[in-house]
């Protein structure tokens, strides 16, 4: 091999072993001099201390994170709480504080020691609550977020205690409004005397009294009503109901007044049938400026219990409760039912927001048990609200069998004018014989020896089952008057093996028929009684019972029991205006 290869070879094999220790020397010299070579370990000591605090700051802040998630309150917890409810003026209304009202104001503390008698709500739950608590639960998202131990202010306008979706207020009605200052009322009224004397004790011409917050004095008294008067004079002054007004003319009849417009404290005002706080906002010479209202709450969450009511998914679900706005049609677009309760045409394409007034349903969603106050549905219906969430809409079509049932020809029944003829008085054996399946239909059991049934008219011993025969003994015979065959009965007689009862009826009395439904009338002549309906008082469409009169000839009448929607598909457009989780 010649020298240049030899070379080559050479510098393709790279350093020697002497030549690299060489390198690695000054390498290290150089290193030597650089401050992060020379303070290595230090900085490793220290990158593991920063690794160990990184590593202690994320335990503590998960912790912190899920004890501030275990102390905020969200749907389905919990929430404990101490409140001052107030109005706008700053009028305290209710509280939680065990002090008497006049000592608490808007800015007692609600975190001090005095004693306390706490409220719960579980948020989007249902719980039956009376007064101020009613806005509270009604807008119980306004405590999603709210966190233990912090206290907080919340303002509910009045018109909205129920919930932003169920207005107080009539459509078109605004909360702030006028009224004229100059008024007038009614100079008095009357009363049953009886209501009057219960109320307020024994009466007599001239004797003062207040109702309904007006001072008044007996005018006359007769057998049955009482008359009073207001008793006011031109000057004084009187509370109506847009606060005080100064009475200017008593009349013959009625008292005018003019509203003084004097801003000295919260009124209550009529929206729809409904009391709701108002204020005066301004006074002009020839109106007053009234606004409704606020509910004010100062609200200390004392703790929050995580997951009272547990679910993935909040919606409207079996057992829950649910207020429902709706229209039903036919399928020729004929409105049979809806919740609207203003005067217009009703229509499928009316919207069920706030334009109209309306009566909502009151839902337990089944199954379920039925909470107080609400009803059940058909199933199509009911089945329809599962899913859905405050502010939904939808349509939705029934068929029969999902809603009043198919049409069955066996609800349909023949009746006859006549219900039946009875004699005034019997005379029976005190042994009755009847088959097995007669026995078993009327009395419910089986028929056994010596063992005994409750009859209308007293109790049967069975003395012998033989051959599909039961023979009953009647071994004593009711002492007080009993209800047979339409009619209070009574034993008037009886010996070893007869008894002889008598029906107490008058001739023309009116006699309830509770399978048929409706009223009879009972006539008597020559020791019977027939009891018949009176083909003058039956029309076709009359309801009797649960049936209704379909047709009628000269011997008797057609009632259907079927319900008047059977057979037939039903459309309802619908909205949830709230629901609460139970």
């Amino acid at each position: 091999m010649d020298t240049k290869s030899k070379k080559n070879i050479a510098l393709r094999s790279g350093p020697t072993k002497l030549k690299k220790r060489k390198q690695d020397k000054v390498y290290r010299k150089q290193n030597e001099k650089k401050y992060l070579y020379r303070h290595k370990k230090d900085l490793y000591r220290a990158g593991a201390l920063v690794l160990i605090a990184l590593v202690v700051v994320s335990t503590a802040f998960l912790y912190q994170s899920r004890q501030n998630a275990a102390s905020t309150a969200a749907l389905g917890d919990e929430v404990k709480f101490n409140f001052i409810s107030y109005f706008d003026d700053g009028s305290v209304i209710q509280h939680t504080i065990s002090a008497q009202s006049s000592q608490v104001t808007v800015d007692t503390p609600l975190d001090d020691g005095r004693l306390k008698v706490p409220q719960r709500l579980t948020l989007g739950g249902y719980k039956d609550v009376q007064g101020i608590l009613i806005p509270l639960y009604w807008n119980d998202a306004l405590f999603v977020s709210m966190k233990k131990g912090n206290t907080y202010t919340i303002s509910i306008p009045a018109e909205e205690a129920l919930g932003q979706e169920f207005s107080l207020l009539a459509p078109g009605e605004e909360r702030v409004f006028s009224v004229p200052r100059d008024t007038e009322f009614d100079k008095g009224g009357a009363m049953e005397r009886s209501a009057f004397e219960q109320e307020y004790g024994e009466v007599e011409i001239g004797m003062s009294f207040e109702i309904d917050a007006f001072k008044a004095v007996v005018t006359d008294v007769g057998e049955t009503a009482v008359s009073y008067a207001y008793d006011y004079e031109e000057g004084d002054e009187v509370n109506l109901e847009y606060g005080a007004a100064t009475v200017t003319r008593i009349g013959e009849t009625a008292i005018s007044a003019r509203y003084i417009g004097r801003n000295d404290g919260t009124f209550y005002v009529s929206m729809e049938k409904t009391l709701l706080p108002a204020h005066f906002k301004d006074v002009t010479e020839d109106e007053v400026i009234i606004e409704i209202d606020h509910y004010n709450y100062k609200i200390r969450i004392e703790d929050v219990t995580k997951h009272k009511i547990d679910t993935d998914d909040w919606t409207i679900s079996a057992g829950d409760y649910a207020l429902v706005r709706y229209i039903g049609y036919y399928e020729d677009g004929e409105v049979f039912d809806a919740s609207i309760i203003d005067d217009v045409e009703l229509t499928p394409d009316l919207p069920l927001d706030n334009t109209h007034q309306h009566s909502e349903l009151q839902v337990t969603v089944t199954p379920g048990t039925t909470l107080s106050g609400t009803s059940t549905l058909i199933k199509g219906f009911n089945e329809a609200l599962k899913g859905m969430v405050a502010g939904d809409e939808k349509v939705i079509t029934i068929p029969p069998e999902d809603g009043y049932g198919l049409y069955d020809e066996e609800k349909v029944k023949e009746v006859s004018f006549v219900v039946g003829t009875y004699p005034l008085m019997e005379t029976w054996e005190k042994t009755v014989t009847l088959s097995v399946e007669e026995f078993t239909e009327q009395y419910a059991q089986q028929p056994l020896v010596n063992n005994s049934v409750q009859l209308d008219y007293g109790i049967g011993l069975i003395s012998s089952v033989e051959d599909g025969v039961v023979v009953l003994d009647i071994v004593s015979l009711e002492e007080e008057p009993f209800y047979m065959d339409y009619f209070t009965t009574e034993i008037i007689a009886e010996d070893d093996e007869t008894f002889t009862f008598q029906r107490n009826v008058e001739d023309g009395q009116s006699v309830p028929i509770p399978t048929i439904g409706g009223i009879a009338v009972a006539s008597v002549a020559d020791g019977m009684v027939t009891v018949a309906y009176d083909p003058d008082d039956i029309t076709v469409g009359k309801t009797l019972g649960s049936g209704t009169v379909t047709n009628i000839d000269e011997t008797g009448f057609t009632v259907d029991y079927n319900h008047a929607m059977a057979g037939k598909t039903l459309s309802f457009k619908i909205r949830v205006v709230a629901f609460k989780k139970v």
